[in-house]
């Protein structure tokens, strides 16, 4: 099974972004849009995995969680990753930026540890709008004045995601779900 390992959102986050996208949507002559119950924040990409690879994840996640309290993100500014002459088109995040990254790199570490594939590049924490995005216009240009709105993302838990197609729809679902601490006392 395909799987990654994110930080879901709530719904009302998720219809802010599509509030988003739907203006993405009314700008581009053609894409790829994510579908609004798939909007996430991934944490760390992992691909193929057999049912001992995810018992292998998932004891990482556990990990991780243990040493890691909630933290606060918000909405960001919208932005792309240019693949040839189409876009993918995210919206970013602000807030703990620092403690997002502190996340990532636990769970990246752990994996390592127990010999799972490392991802490489550096993390951009990013939540995707839509894929293969052409524009009829200057997307950099067109960003600048739409305003994201700072909305408030609570990460408490961090979850492991199927991504598996279902009558040819694409879903992303959670197979293993672990809270945060509460508090830590170290």
């Amino acid at each position: 099974m395909r799987v990654f390992i994110a930080i879901e959102l709530e719904e009302e986050v998720k219809e802010k972004l599509a509030e988003i996208q739907s203006k993405v949507k009314v700008t581009a002559e053609k894409g790829r849009f994510t579908a609004v119950s798939n909007f996430h924040l991934t944490l760390y990409f992992i691909g193929e995995a057999d049912s001992e690879r995810i018992g292998q994840i998932s004891k990482a996640i556990d990990k991780c969680a243990e040493h890691n309290v909630p933290f606060k993100l918000s909405l960001g500014k919208l932005g792309s990753f240019n693949k040839r002459s189409k876009r993918i088109i995210w919206v970013g995040v602000d807030g703990d930026i620092r403690q997002l990254k502190k996340v990532n790199e636990q769970i990246s570490d752990v994996l390592n540890e127990e010999e799972q594939t490392a991802e490489k590049g550096e993390y951009t924490p990013h939540i995707t709008l839509g894929r293969q995005i052409v524009f009829s216009q200057d997307f950099e240009e067109w960003s600048q004045s739409q305003p994201v709105p700072p909305v408030e993302i609570e990460v408490d838990k961090i979850s492991l995601m199927e991504s598996t197609r279902l009558n040819g729809e694409l879903i992303y679902r959670p197979i293993y779900v672990k809270p945060v601490r509460k508090d830590i006392t170290e």
